[in-house]
């Protein structure tokens, strides 16, 4: 009951799921596609075979169960400690380093999600996201051109990320 929450989001390459794998527990989570995805599925009986044959399997899956724990609790602290403005800035930064790559200046990125699945993402509605996004265009901390956001003034942007 009550609105959806987005607690963790997965990116090309990452495991859903494997904790009922690996436990053998009925899995209660639920996935929602945002962007084209190809998904591969393994059975049971496979994935304890390929375990048995390649034990360092267990030790990865492990590490991405523990990834996604702390991507969930980090999550869970930002929708309860910080207020919307914060944590759409935040996601920004995020989206836009994770563009630039490592050691680069984040200046350009696509916005694969729409306002309402970024809303959803960040526990807002779609109308909040789109006047802050407006908000830090007007202030020409960022441009929007089509589904591309630039960020003209990537320490105005951080600064936001820190505001309560």
């Amino acid at each position: 009951a009550g609105n959806p929450r987005v607690l963790v989001t997965f990116s090309a390459g990452e495991v859903y799921g494997a904790t009922a794998a690996v436990l053998g527990f009925p899995h209660t989570g639920t996935a929602t596609a945002v962007v084209d995805s190809e998904v591969i599925a393994i059975r049971k009986d496979t994935f304890d075979r390929l375990c048995r044959c390649r034990p360092e399997l267990i030790r990865e899956i492990l590490r991405e169960l523990y990834e996604t724990v702390c991507r969930t609790e980090q999550t869970i602290v930002g929708l309860t400690m910080k207020q919307v403005g914060p944590r759409i800035a935040a996601f920004l930064v995020k989206a836009a380093e994770e563009a630039a790559g490592p050691g680069a200046e984040p200046f350009g990125f696509d916005l694969t999600l729409s306002h309402q699945d970024l809303a959803l993402l960040l526990g807002t509605t779609r109308e909040t996201v789109t006047r802050f996004l407006t908000r830090l265009s007007r202030t020409k901390i960022i441009s929007i051109s089509g589904r591309r956001v630039f960020v003209l003034r990537p320490d105005a942007l951080r600064e936001f990320t820190q505001s309560r």
